[in-house]
């Protein structure tokens, strides 16, 4: 898709994305909230395997507020380390099945 809208229960727009490709690979996303001045987005970057492994995060006035950097081994996504300190852990069993993930604080 190139746009998803998101509404509440009664029908008011909560948010929308919206996504801008090169090819099959999604380069920039972006969300809105009601207001258009409330948006944020990012920009990924990908491996010659096609695995997103760094995303920079803008604000509405184009400034860098976050770079997160994926980790992958073996083709699994196994780590997101932020610019910000915090991490997540990717965890999966031995035939590959995603059993979920955890989060750290930069502390």
């Amino acid at each position: 898709p190139v746009r998803n809208s998101y509404y509440d229960l009664e029908g008011a727009l909560l948010y929308y994305m919206e996504y801008a490709y090169e090819g099959d690979r999604r380069v920039k996303t972006t969300i809105a909230n009601r207001s258009p001045r409330e948006y944020y987005y990012w920009i990924s970057a990908y491996d010659e395997e096609g695995h997103c492994i760094s995303a920079t995060y803008y604000n509405s006035d184009d400034k860098v507020t976050e770079v997160r950097t994926y980790i992958w081994e073996d083709g699994h996504h196994v780590k997101s380390i932020s610019s910000k300190g915090d991490y997540i852990l990717y965890y999966y069993d031995e035939n590959g099945d995603d059993l979920g993930h955890e989060t750290y604080d930069s502390n």
